[in-house]
């Protein structure tokens, strides 16, 4: 009983030391991120307010389909790099060359079947000229190499080169862009911002001692891209559940009411980056616990996550018209704010369902969370497409929402399943 009772102190100590760690971390995150969606909600809503519907929704489009393509070009090697760093430290050495040289290769291809896209299908000169110069920043993301840090646990270190993208971003659109005429600079200070997110980022890794051993290319780890290309789908789709509706609407609706939908979806999106910090944040801690520790780790997770987020999305729906009109002015206040009383909800969901989603992640079932990710996407488009036609843009916003349910149920259960029962939703 003595031993049994040392054990079972030993167990409680550690997990005051981690839950202390934890809250350090995601306190220095939190700091980083209000610092950094600052500068981001200050740039967009000056894009919105200058740009007016139909050449800020040029911008949302451009967004939408980059995000996607960066999420393929990273090829799930972040993730994949984080978990074994945090695992075992001394992974770091052998994986900041082949996973850098991955994903500059990635790019090179992506950015060919951008181009070849809009030589196909280009009918609007100022977004072929957006896509092209904001695919410029695929081949400098590889060198962001925040994963090393995420796997390190130096959260401070995550937050300075994301802090400097936005700030030189936030900067650069204030000063160049005044009017719609000038929506292809965005993408000259988006390549930019990412520049110098990349600088600080490697200067950061040789300050804390650091591996950047990033030439010669050597070839490919193809073991490392076949453990990757599961977690590069469920991220891919991940993100484009959140772009889908915007690329689906522009083709139907027309690109003002993208304009009108982006601005809702950008409320959302701060209070999603913020979640996503949390998460973020998280992944390392979660990587550490295994079988019941996990899913103790797994229910109070859920409940620092989900609460919060209700509360966001409970005040952002009553407040929906006034915050609408008041942030992005009166010329969004016909279309958005229906959209927006929609879609904050999906916010909560979320909190739900990437704590699943990371789980499954962590126990090796990339697989697994890659089908109901797609599940949940093909779902979407489904709904999107129906309702969308029905209802416009509100339709659009209700069929996100539904669908990140039923995605999120789905994640849950097989999460469920693996760990024998216990209720991670509860």
């Amino acid at each position: 009983m003595t031993d049994q009772r040392r054990a079972h102190a030993s167990a409680l100590d550690q997990s005051g030391r981690t839950a202390t760690s934890l809250a350090h971390d995601l306190a220095v995150l939190a700091t980083g991120e209000l610092l950094i969606r600052a500068a981001t909600f200050t740039a967009f809503v000056h894009l919105a307010r200058v740009l007016e519907p139909a050449a800020f929704g040029l911008v949302e489009l451009t967004l939408a389909v980059l995000l996607f393509l960066s999420r393929l070009g990273d090829l799930g090697l972040s993730a994949i790099g984080a978990r074994a760093i945090a695992r075992d430290p001394d992974a770091e050495r052998a994986l900041v060359r082949p996973v850098v040289s991955a994903r500059v290769t990635a790019a090179g291809v992506l950015y060919g079947l951008l181009v070849a896209g809009v030589s196909i299908i280009g009918t609007n000169a100022s977004l072929c000229r957006l896509l092209l110069g904001y695919g410029l920043t695929l081949f400098i993301f590889p060198f962001v190499v925040h994963w090393v840090f995420q796997g390190r646990g130096r959260m401070a270190a995550v937050s300075g080169p994301q802090a400097a993208r936005w700030a030189v971003f936030a900067l650069i659109v204030t000063c160049a862009v005044h009017a719609p005429p000038d929506v292809t600079r965005v993408a000259f200070a988006e390549m930019i911002a990412v520049s110098v997110a990349a600088a600080v980022s490697l200067v950061t890794l040789l300050r804390i001692g650091g591996h950047l051993d990033l030439v010669p290319v050597r070839p490919l780890d193809r073991s490392l891209i076949r453990e990757g290309a599961p977690v590069c789908l469920s991220q891919a789709v991940w993100t484009l559940r959140m772009q889908l509706p915007a690329m689906i609407v522009a083709a139907m609706l027309g690109q003002a009411a993208v304009g009108f939908f982006g601005a809702a979806n950008r409320l959302l999106t701060v209070s999603q980056a913020v979640l996503a910090m949390y998460f973020y944040g998280v992944f390392p801690r979660m990587s550490r616990v295994a079988g019941h520790e996990l899913s103790r780790f797994l229910r109070r997770s859920v409940q620092l996550a989900f609460w919060p987020s209700l509360a966001i999305a409970i005040v952002l729906c009553a407040t929906a018209p006034s915050a609408i009109q008041l942030i992005f002015g009166p010329g969004y206040a016909h279309g958005s704010p229906a959209v927006l009383r929609a879609l904050i909800w999906v916010l909560p969901v979320v909190a739900w369902r990437a704590n699943a989603r990371q789980a499954l992640i962590v126990v090796g079932r990339m697989r697994e969370e890659a089908a109901c990710s797609l599940a949940g996407l093909i779902l979407l488009a489904v709904l999107v497409t129906a309702l969308s036609r029905i209802h416009g843009l509100t339709g659009a916003a209700w069929a996100m929402l539904a669908s990140e349910i039923a995605a999120a149920w789905l994640t849950s259960w097989r999460l469920r399943h693996h760990l024998r029962g216990i209720a991670v939703g509860s």
